[in-house]
């Protein structure tokens, strides 16, 4: 179940502390059936906000009108180093899912549930990230993409508007993925690879390290494509 920031405001509210930094504190709010959530007094929260049980929203949170975050969801929880999170209207985070400090989410975002979004990420608007999804740390997203469920992305990895990447891929750091392209399921990336603009992948396919696909390629199921560097 979700509540209204306007419905959890008027909860009673105690002042929390984190141990491990005396100088860190939250309003713990505690609803009549013993729900809980935690925001930070410093954090903004848009109008028509929805909130689960067992929410933490950290120091300096940004977030826009009419997101729906679900229960268990850690955005930007005990970041005492001034980074922040900034997160779009419309938007809606599944359960259990993590955003890590100065990340930037857009409009029209979904993040389903169980994902790990990393710090200072940037994913554009209108994009959706399936289940189980981690996304490491200084990668960047554009508009209109779409992340299978089980994908894992590498730091400082860059995906180009309008792509489509298939479930239980794997991305490694340093990788590029050009404008409108798709990748099938259980795709592999290795480090420092880059894919073209309007390129389409096959599933099972195997890029190596260094090594680039030109872009408007095609490539079928179970390519592999190496190259030294």
């Amino acid at each position: 179940m979700l509540y209204s920031i306007e419905e959890i405001r008027q909860w009673p509210c105690n002042i929390r502390k984190e141990p491990w930094d005396e100088d860190y504190y939250e309003n713990h709010y505690r609803g009549p059936k013993g729900e809980s959530i935690h925001i930070h007094p410093s954090a903004k929260i848009g109008d028509g906000c929805m909130i689960g049980n067992l929410v933490f929203i950290g120091k300096g949170c940004i977030i826009g009108d009419n997101c729906h975050i679900g229960n268990g969801c850690d955005i930007n929880h005990s970041y005492t180093n001034g980074q922040r999170c900034q997160i779009g209207n419309n938007y809606q985070i599944g359960a259990g899912s993590s955003i890590c400090g100065d990340s930037h989410i857009g409009d029209n975002c979904q993040i389903e549930e169980g994902c790990w979004i990393g710090n200072k990420c940037k994913i554009g608007n209108n994009c959706q990230i399936a289940m189980k999804c981690k996304i490491n740390d200084n990668c960047k997203i554009n508009d209109n993409c779409k992340i299978g469920i089980w994908c894992q992305i590498g730091d400082n990895c860059k995906i180009g508007s309008n792509c489509i990447v298939g479930n239980n891929c794997v991305i490694h750091s340093h990788c590029k993925i050009g404008q409108d392209t798709k990748i099938g399921d259980k795709c592999g990336l290795n480090d420092h690879s880059n894919i073209g603009r309007c390129c389409k992948l096959g599933e099972n396919c195997s890029i190596g390290r260094y090594s680039s696909v030109d872009s408007l390629c095609q490539l079928g199921a179970y390519s592999y494509i190496n190259a030294k560097r």
